[in-house]
């Protein structure tokens, strides 16, 4: 086992040639970011993505919809100059969640911003019902910005710090003080009644479609994938990177399926 160091381009060459000089077979082990495999699929799929002639365009947030009838027929990108319109007969919704702005959470709940679908919020269901005095809701409080949005800042510092005092915990056997004062937990200690606003998300049927919570399908073409997803917390389970290669695959054979159905 190696780590994920075998080269960008020529990783598979490197991979053959250590594994005959050491006559074993070789294999890598994914590392912290920046992951060199994933920036092999990266690059693999924007190659092939070229080759079938698409065309890409990176780091311009979608404003809106054109939304008729459960079909979207087209979004509107902010680029420079001004917006440009992509139509399409289907569309994969992977914005991400409250950190990477597919999610919008303030006081009041959370919405998701593109299609303006309705999000499973736990985490904000949970804040409304608690004791407006205890000091957990003050923390909490205390971690909303002056528009009441919720700072990404102050989410990951909150993480870090649960997890860091958590981990002191099991080594030493006694409550944890490496949590600065006031930083909030947004999670509670009992790991299967966890309680986030990283639970947040967009509901989905077996096909990636987005549906509401009586199952009520909302959109016909518009699949979802990666963190905009509702029911799981990528920082607990370390399974960010991976629901999101998966996810996304099964999005894109989803659309592809229905486009060819039409």
């Amino acid at each position: 086992a190696f780590p994920a160091v075998l080269g960008l381009d020529e990783h598979l060459l490197v991979k053959r040639g250590l594994e005959k000089c050491l006559g074993v077979r070789v294999f890598e082990v994914p590392t912290i970011h920046p992951s060199l495999p994933g920036m092999r699929l990266a690059r693999s799929l924007a190659a092939e993505l070229r080759e079938s002639g698409g065309d890409s365009l990176q780091g311009f947030p979608v404003v809106s919809a054109d939304i008729r009838e459960r079909q979207c027929g087209s979004i509107i990108a902010n680029t420079p100059g001004r917006p440009r319109c992509v139509r399409g007969k289907n569309f994969i919704l992977a914005t991400g969640g409250v950190l990477g702005g597919g999610i919008f959470a303030e006081r009041k709940g959370a919405r998701e911003v593109v299609f303006r679908l309705p999000v499973a919020n736990p985490g904000a269901d949970a804040y409304m019902q608690a004791d407006p005095h205890s000091a957990r809701i003050a923390d909490l409080t205390a971690a909303l910005a002056d528009t009441h949005s919720f700072r990404a800042a102050d989410l990951i510092a909150a993480r870090v710090a649960a997890l860091a005092d958590d981990a002191h915990q099991e080594q030493s056997g006694t409550p944890g003080n490496r949590r600065k004062a006031g930083s909030p937990q947004f999670t509670t200690s009992d790991s299967r009644h966890q309680i986030s606003i990283f639970h947040a998300g967009v509901r989905v049927n077996q096909q990636l479609l987005p549906v509401d919570e009586d199952g009520t399908l909302l959109l016909e073409n518009v699949f979802c994938a990666g963190r905009i997803l509702a029911g799981y917390d990528p920082f607990i389970e370390g399974s960010g990177a991976g629901v999101a290669v998966a996810t996304g695959y099964k999005a894109a054979v989803e659309a592809g399926r229905l486009g060819n159905d039409e």
